[in-house]
């Protein structure tokens, strides 16, 4: 009687973790989807803007200042800063040679170490998750082994 509540609880603990595995996946797949198709040029415009903006502030422009140098307008220095336009190669080229920056720079992603170690403890709580699920896993194919063996042994008895 012990055994089966202990087999039940097992069971019952194993289906809760594989529903759980199991909508997570589905959710960071769909996310990841929704993201490739959606939000990847908002992604690049954000990242051009930060850029674009800590870089003029490094010069110590104004928007003024760059839109001039660059021979562009005040109000789409604007809009690219705040990632509603994305500016034409050419634009690309006057902003990086009026910043005194290449043109790569204003695309690069800069990781801090607070992202470096939430990306680590990410990592190591999804390792934990997949080694408990195992684990788990494990244990309850060997308990439905040794009841399966019990039940021949007492048929044989």
């Amino acid at each position: 009687m012990q055994f089966q509540k202990i087999m039940q609880i097992i069971i019952c603990s194993v289906s809760i973790m594989t529903k759980q595995i199991i909508s997570q996946s589905v959710l960071s797949r769909y996310y990841y989807l929704i993201g490739k198709k959606t939000n990847k040029m908002s992604r690049v415009r954000k990242i051009f803007a930060e850029n674009l903006k800590q870089n003029r502030y490094k010069c110590g422009f104004s928007q003024e200042k760059l839109a001039e140098k660059a021979e562009i307008s005040t109000h789409y220095i604007a809009m690219i800063e705040l990632a509603r336009n994305f500016p034409k190669s050419e634009v690309i080229e006057r902003l990086a040679d009026a910043l005194g920056i290449e043109v790569h720079e204003l695309f690069a992603v800069s990781r801090s170490p607070e992202d470096e170690l939430d990306k680590l403890h990410r990592t190591i709580i999804s390792d934990i998750k997949e080694t408990i699920a195992k684990s788990v896993e494990l244990s309850v194919n060997n308990a439905f082994e040794k009841r399966a063996g019990l039940g021949k042994n007492l048929k044989n008895d």
